[in-house]
């Protein structure tokens, strides 16, 4: 079995490099336990006036639906949602939660809310996007230096306008962004710590213009595979790398065909809780008013659990002999360096005043924090 020696150089920041290294091939982790969760949110948020009020509206049945497991960080969030939706209604109204894709793909859930089939889903940021295409803006590397940044930027006055334009062009309510994870590097050819170093690596990424112009933009060789195939093209080494949260990357076993994971967090990925917005607009407004509360209730809830899968699974690719590197400051700005092409790929997409105008709120959001 593989011997693993961890060296931990703890720095100011929140960036410190860890380098477990090994001679053979990683024994595979036992299969995830959920962490500890935190405290679970009160029901009663208070935030409108008329929240406190009693539902005493028609029953009401709600599907919700996402493609992650029910074990999982929006599993188990999403349980919380229902049960405190039913409690606070006195079960008036019922929300049956349907996972793994059971009514669909991502892109068929997102249809499904807009075209009113479906009442609420769950679905990632780069699904959302491909219907509201200034979101893909989001796909831009290296544009947060931490959480606190990208919470305050999505939860802030500039998304809550562009949410206002989603729902009027699509007839889709944006309810909150729960996390996705923080994506990283994997390969098994060496760590990636310099630009040098992604130099010749195949690197898989999704059919995204900003992703290939940021592989390249490094000196890598973007290859764009869809994510059902990537396990394979990964063991058959079609491709040397990948890049995705860890909690995925350990969902979806890659550690088996992986020996490098690098903490680069280039992008702060997003969920989109959507409910069609017509079907919203016609329910009782004080149920209205519970349902918004929740998401956002639940959405902080969501986020702290993520950051605890996210430390849990970093730890066990770690003592499963994974090369582990967390990148310093300075490191992860020799990469952001390099991402002008990347962000020019974005600007097409989204328009250059879109772009520079959620740029600059970002960077009054890290002027204030």
């Amino acid at each position: 079995m593989k011997m693993s020696k961890i060296a931990l150089l703890v720095i100011v920041s929140v960036f410190l490099t860890v380098i477990i290294t090994g001679c053979a091939a990683p024994a595979a982790p036992a299969a995830p336990a959920a962490p500890a969760a935190p405290t679970a949110p009160a029901i009663d948020g208070g935030a409108d006036e008329s929240a406190d009020e009693e539902y005493t509206g028609p029953n009401v049945t709600i599907r919700l639906a996402f493609g992650t497991i029910m074990e999982g960080r929006v599993g188990i969030a999403a349980t919380g949602f229902k049960e405190s939706i039913e409690a606070r209604t006195n079960g008036r109204v019922t929300v049956d939660l349907f996972p793994q894709g059971q009514l669909g793909s991502e892109r068929e859930l997102a249809e499904g809310v807009a075209l009113g089939t479906i009442e609420m889903c769950i679905t990632g940021m780069g699904t959302f996007a491909s219907f509201y295409e200034r979101l893909q803006f989001a796909n831009a590397p290296f544009l947060f230096n931490n959480r606190e940044e990208s919470n305050a930027f999505y939860d802030g006055e500039f998304m809550y306008q562009v949410r206002e334009s989603v729902r009027q062009e699509t007839g889709v309510r944006v309810l909150a962004f729960w996390e996705n994870g923080l994506r990283s590097f994997s390969n098994n050819i060496r760590p990636l710590v310099t630009p040098d170093d992604f130099v010749g690596i195949r690197m898989r990424v999704q059919e995204n213009p900003i992703h290939l112009a940021m592989v390249n933009g490094l000196g890598g060789a973007a290859t764009p595979i869809s994510f059902p195939e990537l396990y394979t093209a990964l063991s058959q080494r079609t491709v040397d790398g990948q890049d995705n949260p860890v909690t995925l990357f350990v969902e979806q076993r890659f550690y088996e065909v992986q020996d490098h994971f690098t903490v680069s967090n280039h992008v702060y990925d997003q969920l989109v809780f959507q409910v069609n917005d017509t079907w919203f607009r016609n329910l009782d407004p004080v149920l209205q008013n519970i349902i918004q509360e929740e998401a956002i209730i639940w959405r902080d809830y969501q986020r702290q659990l993520s950051i605890e899968f996210e430390e849990r699974d970093l730890e066990d690719i770690a003592a499963a002999g994974i090369e582990v590197t967390f990148l310093t400051i300075d490191q992860i700005q020799a990469l952001r360096d390099r991402m002008q092409p990347a962000y020019d790929a974005a600007m097409e997409i989204v328009g250059q005043e879109f772009f520079e105008a959620a740029m600059a709120e970002i960077e009054n959001i890290r002027a204030s924090l």
